[in-house]
């Protein structure tokens, strides 16, 4: 894994990963559930797929939700490239496994 660096305020560089990612979003939000995932080719770091289930996200419209999480991650954005995210409530995350069909 060959994580993308973040200038931190001191001129110091701290590594972007998707552990990072999690910690930040659980600190910030009422998590049920997130799973963040490096999908650049060589796993640099410049590019994320998340999903996100948080009580945060009951009654919001989608374009809300998003703009949580953009702010939550507004310092970690400014130096990926691409960053995907799925949000839902808790509710809406079990209708979608119950769907799922068992393999």
């Amino acid at each position: 894994v060959i994580p993308v660096k973040m200038a931190a305020r001191e001129g110091a560089t701290t590594t972007l990963t998707p552990e990072m990612l999690e910690a930040k979003l659980t600190k910030d939000l009422p998590i049920t559930f997130v799973q963040v995932v490096d999908t650049t080719a060589s796993q640099c770091g410049s590019a994320f797929e998340a999903i996100i289930v948080s009580e945060a996200f009951v009654g919001k419209a989608l374009l809300a939700r998003h703009r949580v999480v953009n702010k939550v991650l507004a310092t970690e954005l400014e130096t990926i490239h691409a960053f995907s995210q799925k949000t839902m409530t808790p509710d809406e995350y079990e209708k979608l496994k119950a769907a799922e069909p068992v393999v």
